[in-house]
């Protein structure tokens, strides 16, 4: 072998062992690599994955629906931050993205997520099948006030993260949730809020910023006693709603008005233009999108053909 060949054979083994080296390097010692696990998901606010246990298959299942069915969410994170904790402890924060965390996301289930024909959760229909009972209601002091409390309004506890702030254009500065029941409420870092909500009327829940534009919105059934997720869906299926001849007050109309709405063949392709479009822009901004206004009216013209005679 010539001294240019054992040259080029040396050169080659050390690009070879720097390769191997820098390769270790980054998955063992810094772990700077993506993994993708399934993270526990809401089906009360969330459109979930849906699990079912499968006898067939050879799992231990134990022959109750609800105790065999189980909704998760994907979570894509970046190694190095997840901490060394057992996933099934409470306190364990490894499949939970911390506040501002880069190279973290979440996966909701919706016709392009689930491309190996997953079942996803719609969270109006399972709200519907399954209630949220309510002992008792909070007064604004937060103590506990029985059945007391007037019967056209209620003080609801609130759950976490009940806004998504990086769904929507509210990222900086104060933010405010209003009703048709209740003024502006400040909504805290983690994006909950406690505000007052019918207990027989259907209301649009608006997001506001400090400068009084909104941002995003949802839509209050008396039977989500209060639990108002405000995200890009909610404010996909809000301004749908409030098409002239699809919004009503009446419960039983308004919850059948947007199963309908979630449920439209046009609806995918809004939903999917304002998660694109509203973190970038306010409602104002949006709603005069003349792709926006064509996506809406298609998707109410849906809607009224099969709700109304």
């Amino acid at each position: 072998m010539d001294k240019k060949s054992k040259i080029f054979f040396f050169v080659f083994f050390l690009l070879i062992v720097s390769s191997i080296a820098v390769t270790y390097y980054r998955f063992m010692v810094q772990r700077d690599y993506m993994i993708q696990a399934e993270a526990d998901c809401d089906p009360y606010t969330e459109s979930c994955f849906v699990y079912v246990c499968d006898p067939e298959a050879g799992e231990e299942c134990t022959g109750d629906p609800v105790e065999d069915t189980s909704y998760y969410k994907l979570i894509d994170r970046n190694a190095k931050n997840i901490p060394l904790c057992d996933p099934a402890d409470e306190t364990c924060t490894a499949l939970v993205c911390g506040e501002g965390e880069a190279d973290c996301s979440y996966t909701l289930c919706d016709p392009a997520t689930a491309t190996d024909g997953e079942a996803c959760n719609d969270p109006i229909t399972y709200t519907l099948e399954n209630p949220i009972e309510e002992e008792n209601s909070i007064d604004v002091e937060g103590g506990v006030t029985g059945d007391e409390t007037d019967a056209s309004e209620e003080i609801v506890p609130t759950r976490e993260s009940l806004v998504l702030l990086d769904e929507v254009s509210c990222k900086t500065g104060d933010i405010f949730v209003s009703t048709d029941a209740s003024d502006k409420i400040s909504v805290d870092t983690d994006g909950n809020y406690e505000a007052t909500f019918s207990s027989d009327e259907v209301q649009v829940v608006s997001l506001t910023d400090n400068q009084n534009q909104i941002c995003a919105q949802g839509i209050s059934l008396p039977e989500y006693a209060g639990k108002v997720y405000i995200d890009a869906k909610s404010t996909a299926e809000t301004l749908v709603f409030r098409t002239e001849g699809i919004s009503t007050t009446v419960p039983e109309e308004a919850t059948s008005r947007m199963a309908l709405i979630g449920g439209s063949v046009s609806f995918p392709a809004l939903l999917a233009y304002v998660q694109t479009e509203l973190p970038k822009k306010n409602m104002t901004t949006l709603t005069a999108q003349p792709e926006f206004q064509n996506l809406v009216r298609r998707c109410a013209e849906e809607v009224i053909s099969k709700s109304l005679p």
